[in-house]
């Protein structure tokens, strides 16, 4: 799981995701954050993005199921 926040309401949510998943600050200049990683928007944000949505095209093209039923 990767939980992406922008603010200080994110910081609790960082802190229930601990190790089991990555979280990301998306926030300009960066502050204090427990996040694992930082990205500044909107150019870092936005390649981001594209990757992930180039790794769930191939994913999906080799009919990788990406949802629980």
């Amino acid at each position: 799981m990767t939980l992406l926040g922008d603010d200080t309401t994110d910081e609790d949510a960082f802190e229930t995701l601990g190790e089991r998943g990555l979280s990301i600050l998306v926030h300009p200049k960066g502050r204090r954050s427990i996040a694992q990683c930082h990205i500044k928007p909107p150019e870092e944000l936005l390649d981001f993005l594209r990757q992930i949505h180039r790794e769930l095209e191939g994913k999906m093209r080799k009919g990788v199921k990406m949802c629980a039923e």
